[in-house]
């Protein structure tokens, strides 16, 4: 059995829970994370705790994102990503975090993760192109959805490209691709660090409008549609 390593947040700011599968009986198992604040490999790794055999760790972090893995004498685990949350925050605050931070994992082309940002509207006023902003529509909610105590919550998010472009839209084909690259990532996929949601579809953005066009700027958009199971109630 391959050595693997799963991290399961644990929500009140302190860390995260490793829990180790496939390590010998006698085997002594060290788990290492790394911090992600955009920059792949940009962090170092430290060691969060050791145990020997199968079993859990807690690791003491700070909350954030990160990588982790484990290694015993003979193997290494694949590396996994996650996140510690305070149990704080707004559904939808996460909600934006996590996109951002898989939109910077995604390693599109030609764009430092510091233009993938975070507003409240859709616009690029003062950021330097091209560059990716994340801002939220609407949140949604069916009366009729849900099972007993829970509801069926949509939280829906814009990802907008801003880019340098000519009318004869010359550099089109590159921010199409962004945008499949970043539709095959959401589609039908858990959201990681977001427990509370269980799928996201993706639909097509706005029009955009002759504007953007007339002034040298490529602008294209999709839309990503979480569904989240919540606590009815307080």
């Amino acid at each position: 059995m391959a050595l693997t390593l799963t991290m399961t947040d644990q929500a009140d700011g302190t860390g995260a829970t490793a829990t180790i599968a496939g390590a010998g009986v006698a085997d002594t198992v060290t788990v290492y994370t790394q911090s992600f604040d955009g920059d792949l490999g940009a962090g170092t790794w430290a060691t969060a705790g050791t145990r020997v055999g199968d079993g859990t760790v807690d690791a003491t972090l700070s909350t954030g994102h990160y990588f982790a893995y484990c290694k015993d004498a003979d193997e290494v685990s694949p590396v996994v990503y996650f996140v510690v949350t305070d149990g704080v925050k707004a559904v939808a605050q996460q909600i934006d975090e996590a996109v951002q931070a898989k939109l910077r994992l995604i390693g599109l082309d030609d764009i430092d993760n510091d233009r993938i940002v975070i507003r409240d509207v859709a616009t690029d006023r003062n950021l330097e192109r091209p560059c990716i902003v994340v801002s939220p529509i609407r949140q949604v909610m069916d009366p009729l959805a849900g099972v007993l105590h829970q509801n069926d919550v949509v939280y829906s998010e814009q990802v907008t490209i801003f880019a340098a472009d000519n009318q004869a839209n010359e550099s089109g084909a590159k921010y199409k691709l962004w945008l499949q690259q970043i539709a095959r990532a959401f589609r039908d996929q858990e959201l990681t660090g977001v427990t509370e949601v269980n799928r996201c579809e993706v639909v097509p953005g706005p029009t955009v409008p002759t504007a953007y066009w007339s002034d040298n700027k490529y602008v294209g958009a999709l839309v990503l549609k979480f569904t989240t199971r919540e606590t009815r109630g307080l």
